[in-house]
């Protein structure tokens, strides 16, 4: 008979099989970037894949040390991952917008931020699988610092979604979907992002532990953690399927996209500068 916590591994291989399809697709279509989020859901996807299968391989042989290390190391990720995507996908709608409410510069730190969030993440996940005490307190300390970075750059990736809100007629038409999905999808990995903080600082509880394998452990993993991370990506990838790739004539300058093949008769004009719109719909 199976486990509860084989059974959820089964279902992260049928949905997270799909969807690294679906999201091979979409970095087709829009771009293998990491500034875009879109190569983020394919690692995800990947490690979803990766940890679910060694999960399974882990029950069958308890023994094997090294299947548990690695299906702990892929569960430590998922929240990092989910965050970094939400801000990339916030940045292409507020850089479109025209009315970026945050420098380019400071973009790129929300990102770097994420980076090191993920690889925080890794490391700690690697410490917390050690038999030894002292290595796994060490990988607490390293995860919790994880999810501060994950809830800042959270925090602020909701706030520069907040600020388009405002700005929805600046918006670019092609992104609006995006803007939606990320709206959406926003209060479900929110959800996430706090299940991973309760996680790293409550260590007393078996229940929130990723190295438990309770019955009440894996119904709060599965509703608070891969239930969240599910719907999220879903929305994710329904948003890259819809919103128009960024066209070669399109490009960035400071917080502006501009599209050079709208401004024909402005270069026609003999005598005049030619003038630049601020944003286009």
């Amino acid at each position: 008979m199976l486990s509860s916590s084989e059974i959820l591994d089964i279902v992260e291989v049928i949905y997270f099989g799909p969807a690294l399809l679906a999201t091979v697709f979409v970095c087709v279509k829009h771009g293998f970037s990491r500034e875009g989020g879109w190569l983020l859901l394919i690692i995800l996807s990947l490690i979803r894949m990766i940890g679910a299968s060694t999960g399974i391989a882990a029950t069958e042989d308890p023994t094997d040390t090294g299947l548990v290390i690695c299906s702990l190391i892929m569960a430590s990720t998922g929240s990092t991952l989910i965050v970094a995507t939400l801000t990339g996908i916030v940045n292409r709608v507020d850089s479109g917008s025209g009315r970026s409410s945050l420098p380019p510069r400071v973009r790129k730190w929300l990102q770097l931020m994420g980076l090191a969030a993920v690889i925080l993440g890794i490391v700690g996940g690697t410490k917390i699988a050690s038999s030894d005490s002292n290595t796994r307190s060490d990988g607490y300390t390293y995860t919790q610092a994880a999810v501060i970075l994950i809830l800042v750059q959270y925090l602020a990736s909701t706030a520069i979604l907040s600020f388009s809100a405002f700005n929805m007629r600046y918006i670019l038409d092609g992104d609006r979907t995006l803007f939606f999905c990320a709206s959406m999808a926003a209060p479900f990995v929110l959800v996430r992002v706090i299940y991973s903080v309760c996680a790293a600082f409550n260590l007393t509880s078996s229940n929130l532990s990723l190295r438990s394998d309770t019955s009440a452990a894996i119904v709060i993993r599965a509703v608070l953690g891969i239930a969240m991370e599910i719907i999220a990506v879903s929305l994710f990838i329904i948003g890259g399927l819809t919103a128009p790739k960024i066209q070669k004539g399109e490009r960035t300058e400071g917080d502006m996209v501009m599209d050079e093949s709208k401004l024909p008769q402005e270069r026609g004009v003999v005598g005049q500068a030619p003038h630049r719109p601020t944003h286009h719909c």
